[in-house]
């Protein structure tokens, strides 16, 4: 690239998109953990410490981590990212939507170890 062209950045919806995007696909519900919270009250939380749902027992919470309306909707998110949701209500990716969304699983797909470095 010359010194006089310049790389414009993508648009600010686009860039939201990505973030979404990666967040979602690289930090699956194997990576939620439970937490206490209070008495009878314990949450659900991702990498970040927000949190996904509540339970009153930790039981229940950690039910939650592998079958709750928390993960079923992480996981019809999932499919509508990768282009493999069959509910009629959701629309289809843009194309660069698409570009995205393989940039990030390929790049998830890669480890960098020193000899590949």
């Amino acid at each position: 690239m010359s010194p006089t062209e310049h790389v414009t950045a993508p648009p600010p919806w686009m860039q939201a998109f990505e973030a979404a995007a990666r967040e979602h696909l690289l930090h699956p519900p194997s990576e939620w953990t439970v937490v206490r919270r209070d008495t009878r009250r314990w949450a659900v939380v991702d990498h970040r410490g927000a949190t996904i749902a509540r339970r009153t027992t930790r039981k229940a919470a950690r039910a939650a981590i592998e079958d709750s309306t928390e993960r079923r909707t992480w996981e019809d998110n999932r499919a509508w990212y990768l282009g493999e949701s069959t509910d009629p209500r959701v629309r289809q990716l843009t194309t660069d939507e698409q570009r995205i969304v393989a940039q990030i699983i390929a790049g998830s797909d890669t480890t960098e170890t020193p000899s590949n470095k």
